[in-house]
């Protein structure tokens, strides 16, 4: 038996909502809740309220995050087990009605995050092949320095041609660590195929 705090009356558990993701019941029954809620001005007055509730402190959401980050993460898991094939239907019926908007969409974020994009990429590449290490962004930024940004192999400036390369290639066994990779030019990159970094050494210099 539970009060509830705006009719003020005692009523059984099953007349109150659970909260979302956890057993825990609402402070307001089933009925109450639905007077609140259910109307469209409740929810246009609701809205308002999380407008205010932003302008007056931008860092609300973000901060609520944080603090309850476990428990929404697991909140969402739930969610997206429990609707999943619906949700799938449901983003595939509404990218197929906005093809263009999509189109448009992933053509600006690959130009914006081009460097994020590629780096995705490699990683993926090297999960697959199951790799060890991870490239991030920061590396790639500090063998530029390192190697001045110029191919390891040739010499050539890696302004549009950049691309990582493994000393001891993904397909024969190579990690995906700091110590296996270093920058090379596209051309060269592609010339060394799937030779180790000595192999292709001594195929430069025959």
């Amino acid at each position: 038996m539970k009060v509830c705090n705006l009719c003020h009356i005692c009523k059984d558990d099953c007349e109150y909502y659970k909260r979302t993701g956890t057993s825990q019941l609402r402070h307001i029954c089933k009925q109450c809740y639905n007077k609140k809620y259910s109307t469209e001005i409740s929810r246009a007055a609701n809205i308002a309220r999380q407008k205010q509730r932003f302008i007056d402190n931008p860092n609300y959401y973000k901060e609520y995050y944080k603090k309850n980050r476990d428990k929404r993460l697991e909140s969402l898991r739930k969610s997206i087990s429990k609707h999943k094939g619906k949700r799938n239907e449901e983003t595939r019926i509404w990218m197929h009605l906005h093809k263009d908007y999509v189109a448009k969409y992933i053509r600006e974020y690959y130009q914006e995050n081009k460097d994020k994009y590629l780096n995705y990429a490699r990683n993926r590449r090297a999960l697959k092949k199951n790799a060890e290490g991870k490239i991030t962004q920061s590396m790639i930024y500090e063998m530029i320095e390192q190697q001045k940004n110029k191919c390891v192999y040739c010499g050539r400036r890696l302004d549009g041609c950049l691309s990582v390369d493994h000393k001891t290639p993904l397909s024969r066994g190579g990690s995906n660590k700091r110590d296996n990779i270093h920058l090379a030019c596209l051309h060269c990159n592609s010339e060394k195929n799937s030779k180790t970094h000595d192999e292709y050494i001594l195929f430069l210099t025959r």
